[in-house]
């Protein structure tokens, strides 16, 4: 059942939400004593008010209220000037209400009417819990969207759920309609992965770390279990979300996600692999170390497809990219050199050295898309450059949608969401993070309703 934006709830947020209930409850339970504290609020906010004039005076005195180069005694000024308009109307407020007091005696036989009394209480109450509340929602909606910088972004087959894993080891999966968590994991031996293969049905990881090729299986559980290892396998690329293939330094197997030890189907090379790529639909693109690209389409069997003509490509293909179509390859050689082709039109064309290195994908627009501290799009047809994204900082990872112009950008800590690969002002979104329970209320809230994992959401 597809709950919408209402699976985003998290268990953090009913506990929050139950507590806060449970403390409305108790202040009304003892509403009696609430009333009798009410009448403290005056002279609490006079003291307090006091208080913060005093400390910003003498904040200001030792500045010698100046901080040149800095905005800081701005801070003090308005500190010290609200300081004093809540002690002026403390200190108001408290002298009216002792001289009240004295005129009627302080009679315990005229308090106000009850229902006045239960009034001035609820609304306190509703004050008070509405703050808490607020203060809470504020705090969950400027969570980071990883405690840690985002290593490598990488979508579902069906685009419908992104996954994000961070460099500490933490794996995340995103609903990419709703823009919620879905779910976590942490991923032992998963740190600095090269290559990010998540299978079709969300149940197991596969990864490229160094030259073994790792696979994990995503339970319900809150850490993923290592299932398998292959080792001497130098790329990686899906097919569709059952199969990927695996590129050794002398061949191309096919495997499934849920046996990645079992070889389906092979296909020798005569040159060192050095890189793969999903190229168009059940095709993969696998570089080699004498500067050729080799195509395979997966049919019946692994078959190496008749290459098209491409210019000399002048560059080793140690990383590869392609678009959804197969019409154009980028090639490059770490920060040495990339290239564009175009097999539609046999044309190579070299990229400046000015943006290497750099994080490239190819979006379905046809823009490559460069990422160093922001993204700048170039447009294959044209091969004409503009900005696409600068929120400051590194771009850390890129990630296209196999739905539309979709791509994902991580922004060291951050992810963002974007639907169009080829104007800056082009809507985006931010990926909250989940709100977690700090470790104490975490073992505290296990130790009353048991160890059980929370429930996946």
């Amino acid at each position: 059942m597809d709950l919408g934006s209402l699976a985003s709830i998290t268990i953090v947020d009913v506990y929050v939400v139950s507590a806060l209930g449970a403390f409305s409850l108790a202040l009304w339970v003892v509403r009696r004593y609430i009333g009798w504290l009410l009448k403290l609020v005056p002279g609490a906010i006079a003291m307090l008010g006091t208080l913060i004039t005093y400390g910003a005076w003498q904040v200001g005195e030792s500045a010698g209220w100046d901080t040149p180069g800095s905005p800081g005694i701005l801070i003090v000024y308005f500190a010290l000037g609200g300081g004093m308009a809540s002690a002026a109307a403390g200190w108001i407020a408290f002298s009216i209400q002792v001289s009240r007091w004295y005129r009627r005696g302080m009679r315990p036989s005229s308090p106000p009417p009850a229902d006045d009394q239960r009034v001035r209480v609820a609304l306190l109450i509703a004050l008070v819990v509405g703050s808490l509340l607020s203060a809470y929602r504020y705090f969950r909606s400027h969570q980071s969207s990883h405690q840690a910088d985002v290593a490598r972004l990488e979508y579902s087959p069906n685009g419908a759920f992104l996954y994000s894993l961070d460099t500490s080891a933490m794996l995340k999966k995103w609903n990419v309609r709703y823009r919620y968590e879905a779910r976590r994991w942490r991923v032992p031996g998963a740190e600095g992965v090269s290559a990010l293969l998540p299978s079709g049905d969300g149940k197991t990881l596969v990864a490229l770390h160094g030259s073994e090729l790792r696979s994990w299986t995503l339970a319900d559980s809150q850490e993923a279990t290592k299932s398998s290892t292959l080792p001497d396998i130098v790329a990686a690329a899906p097919v569709d979300g059952s199969l990927f293939v695996a590129v050794a330094a002398h061949d191309v197997s096919l495997r499934a996600y849920a046996d990645v030890s079992r070889v389906d189907r092979t296909s020798s090379l005569k040159a060192g692999a050095l890189s793969a790529s999903p190229c168009g639909d059940r095709k993969v693109v696998v570089g080699t170390d004498d500067s050729k690209l080799h195509f395979y389409a997966v049919t019946s069997s692994l078959d190496e497809l008749v290459t098209p003509y491409t210019p000399p490509l002048e560059v080793t293909p140690r990383q590869i990219r392609a678009d959804r179509t197969c019409t154009h390859i980028v090639v490059a050689d770490g920060d040495k050199k990339m290239v564009v082709i175009d097999l539609l039109n046999a044309r190579r064309d070299a990229v400046a050295q000015y943006w290497l290195p750099a994080k490239f994908e190819i979006s379905n627009a046809g823009e490559l898309l460069l990422g160093q501290a922001g993204i700048t799009g170039y447009e294959i047809a044209t091969r004409a450059t503009e900005p696409i994204f600068n929120h400051g900082g590194a771009i850390s990872a890129l990630a296209i949608s196999p739905r539309g112009d979709d791509f994902a950008i991580a922004n060291r800590r951050e992810i963002w969401l974007r639907t169009d690969s080829r104007h800056y002002t082009a809507p985006e979104v931010w990926l909250n993070g989940r709100a977690e329970l700090p470790s104490p209320l975490r073992l505290a809230v296990a130790s009353i309703f048991g160890d059980a994992p929370p429930p996946a959401y």
